[in-house]
This record gives structure tokens, sequence and C-alpha cells, in this order.
């Protein structure tokens, strides 16, 4: 590890101290941190209010403008309250200091959460969990034994320190490496006076979360990318590397565009749900309509999107957007027709989407897979 470089990220670090913890309130996260510790209760009887009021301070760090893991997980304590209760008691559970163990308890809780999802909220996007939002939630529990991570932050914050081995990316993450990583920082900030000597000013604020400077080594990180600490160092300048390392350098950089532009996709993704969710639902029973063979038959019957017409001769069941849609049938509302048509563009749009963000996903396994070789 770098550590004239370190030394300089914190000298920075320590100049904007003020304008970081009061113009741009970085203190949240601790604040966030300790009202979480202090409200979370895994007993509780009503888990929906305990976990929303316990997330009331912390969500910021964990949704965006994109994504909304946090509502998703609300989402899912409404449909089904005790099974969210066990797989956070799972993911909470002690796990003697394992990364590995922890590692896949933070995994199962994603891939169980993600099928709820599936089951629950079909198509929302913004709901989804991942790596990043479920160790968060362990961040907030045990501040003490965990670090927050983002890609975007974490990845370049290394390089920068010229710190050797890799943390890896997607499925290839290992946590004990970043683990490994942060605690060696971390142990360096321990030492350092006039940067704790600021840090200590917290307390008076956002009260003491005992995290033993986890959450510290991580707003560095964090503060170095969002704030262009490494400009101050000329990083984006860093000459003299081998083919090998800018071959490295132009994959990660790839990887980190795809990622951007999957943001994008989700995003749009989320807003064409949110508008396909958004129409009314079309309720027709009891008018009339004219069949081209049948005539004119009643709506006698509604389930969703399908329909059940009396006719004089026979009743016959109807998908309602490609019934009037395809001229089939013919209302005596005109604006059925419209409202069909919106629908059907609006899953054509999720559709489109939906093939996209796969696509694009597949797109950065496979980038991430050949800079793991």
């Amino acid at each position: 590890m770098n550590i004239e470089r370190l030394n300089g990220i914190i000298d920075i670090y320590i100049d904007q101290f003020d304008v970081l913890s009061k113009e741009h309130s970085e203190n949240m996260k601790w604040a966030a941190v300790h009202h979480y510790k202090n409200s979370f209760n895994i007993s509780a009887t009503d888990f929906y209010e305990m976990f929303k009021y316990a997330m009331s301070k912390s969500s910021i760090i964990i949704n965006n403008g994109t994504v909304q893991p946090v509502n998703g997980i609300l989402k899912l304590i409404g449909h089904e309250p005790e099974t969210m209760r066990s797989l956070f008691a799972m993911l909470y559970a002690d796990d003697s200091g394992e990364l590995d163990k922890r590692q896949i308890k933070i995994e199962n809780f994603v891939d169980e959460a993600n099928k709820l999802l599936e089951k629950y909220e079909r198509g929302k996007w913004k709901y989804k969990q991942d790596f990043r939002s479920v160790l968060a939630y362990l961040v907030f529990y045990q501040p003490e034994n965990n670090y927050f991570y983002k890609s975007s932050q974490s990845q370049p914050f290394f390089r920068y320190l010229e710190y050797g081995e890799e943390i890896g990316y997607g499925q290839y993450f290992k946590l004990s490496h970043y683990y490994r990583m942060c605690d060696e920082v971390r142990d360096y900030l321990a030492t350092h006076e006039a940067l704790l000597t600021r840090h200590n000013e917290r307390w008076n604020v956002v009260g003491d979360t005992a995290d033993n400077l986890h959450i510290l080594t991580f707003d560095i990180m964090y503060c170095s990318i969002v704030y262009g600490f490494y400009e101050y160092h000329n990083y984006l300048k860093v000459i003299k590397r081998s083919k090998a390392d800018i071959a490295q350098q132009n994959l990660e950089d790839e990887i980190e565009v795809n990622r951007r532009e999957l943001e994008v996709l989700e995003t749009e993704m989320s807003a064409a749900c949110d508008a396909r969710d958004s129409i009314p639902e079309i309720l027709i029973v009891g008018q009339n309509v004219r069949h081209k063979l049948f005539g004119i038959g009643k709506v006698v019957k509604q389930n969703g999107s399908h329909i059940e017409v009396a006719f004089a001769s026979r009743t016959s069941k109807f998908s309602i957007s490609e019934a009037f849609i395809n001229g089939f049938l013919i209302s005596e509302d005109p604006t059925i027709l419209l409202r069909c048509k919106e629908i059907e563009s609006a899953i054509d749009a999720c559709d489109k989407l939906e093939k996209a963000i796969k696509a694009k996903k597949s797109e950065i396994d496979s980038l991430v897979a050949k800079l793991m070789k």
C-alpha cells in the first residue's frame, strides 16, 4: 500500500472536513448507523413499522433515483413479514468472523429476496436487492465488523493506493479480499492523530457508533471519488504503465461504462413499469360489444385482463388488449381501444428494456470474466 498517497488523501480529507461534515452532511452515515443500531429489533411485533423506522435515516445511503432496495424490502415485509424476519435473522446470525460464510449469507439473502420480488413485485427493477445493498444492512447492524462497499468508489481507491490484491468484480468479488484491504487502511487511520482529532468531533453530533473506524475508512474512499481528491495528485495522469496494466485499466473502464449504461437502462425500466402500472385498469363488465362473427354480446365477467362475453349463440373468453386491438371486438366506449393500445405500448416498452438489461448484464459478466483471467 502506498502510504505517501494515502497520507495525501487524508490531508485533503482533514482540510475539507468542515465542508464535508456541515455543507455536504456526510456525517449522516454515522447518524444513520447509530439510529439503526438503536432501533432494529428482530423480535418486534410489527416488523414492518420497526424496519421502516430503523431505516428512516438510512435509506438515502442505499436508495437513489434509480434503485430503491429499501423500499423493496418494505414491500416484501408487507407481503411476508415472517419470511423476511427469518431472512434478516440468518443474515445477522453469528459467523465467527468467517468472511467466506458471511459472503454466502449475503448472497443467499439477495437470492431469496429477489425470488420474492419476482413473485410479488414482478418487473419492479428498482426494488431489486444486490450485494452492495445487503452488505449495507449488515453495516447498519454491525458497523464494528463490516464496511460499506461500492465498486465505483472502492476499486479506484485501492488502485490509487497501489494495493497488490484484487477485490474482484461481480460474481468474482471477494469479500475477504476487500475487508483485508479495508482493515489495513483502517489500522493506519487509527495511528493518524490529526485525523482522529477531527473524526472524534463527530460524536457531539451523531453519537458514538463504536464502529472502530470502519465507516471512516469507507467515507474516505467515497469522498475521494465524489469530491475529486484524486485530481489534487494528478491521478488520472499516471504514466509509465506496462501494456498489461493499460489493458487491465481499459477493461475496468469498459466495465464501468457498461455499468453506467446498465443504470440508465434500469432507470428507464423503472419509469416504463411505473407508467404501465399507473394506467387505470379497464373495467367493462356490463358493457355491450360487437364481434365480427357472433354479433352483439354483453361482457358478463372479467378476471384481470380477460373477459367473458355472452352472445346470443355462445359465451366466449377474450384477452382484452388482443380482442380490441386486433378488431375482434368493438366496444360501445371509444376510449377502450385507446387505453388498450396504451397498455400494449407500455408492456412492449418494458419487454424491450428487460431484454436490453439482460443483454447488458451478460456483456458485463463477459468483461468481468475476461478481467479476472
